[in-house]
């Protein structure tokens, strides 16, 4: 069986910023009986996660954040890390090509980008409702198939 680790990467601070950590609150209950899985919050900086990551020995890592890729707020999808110059990730000290390029060397898997469209970076505001639906359905199909 493969060995996922999902990791939310956001701030929540910046309203729909913090969709990649609400994904993970989601998903950590449902994942944390399954040994295959590990979920994990980096906030702004995925690049500390290195530790448990190498720990866990993933065959994957999915970093799960908002991504301004020009779609309607609440839209979900996998990005390509040759895309990512296009994208606009909102907080991170690092650029996302560059994070996702240097896990994979380090832990010696892919890397994939599972962004959510945001409708509002709003500093001290809440995730908005379409983001937060887009993220409970997500983490309800998450569920589904891995039961």
């Amino acid at each position: 069986m493969l060995r996922i680790a999902w990791v939310g990467v956001g701030s929540e601070l910046n309203g729909d910023d913090a969709a990649g950590l609400y994904a993970i609150r989601g998903l950590a209950p449902i994942l944390m009986d399954e040994p295959h899985f590990l979920c994990l919050e980096s906030g702004v900086n995925p690049e500390n996660a290195l530790g448990p990551l190498r720990k866990f020995h993933p065959d994957l890592v999915v970093m799960v954040d908002a991504a301004d890729f020009g779609e309607p707020a609440g839209n979900i999808r996998f990005i390509k890390n040759a895309e990512v110059g296009g994208i606009s990730f909102s907080t991170h000290s690092l650029p996302m090509n560059l994070i996702s390029e240097y896990l994979g060397r380090e832990l010696d898997c892919p890397v994939w980008l599972l962004g959510i469209q945001p409708a509002s970076l709003e500093f001290a505001a809440p995730l908005t409702i379409k983001v937060r639906r887009a993220v409970d359905s997500l983490v309800l199909e998450i569920s589904r198939i891995i039961q």
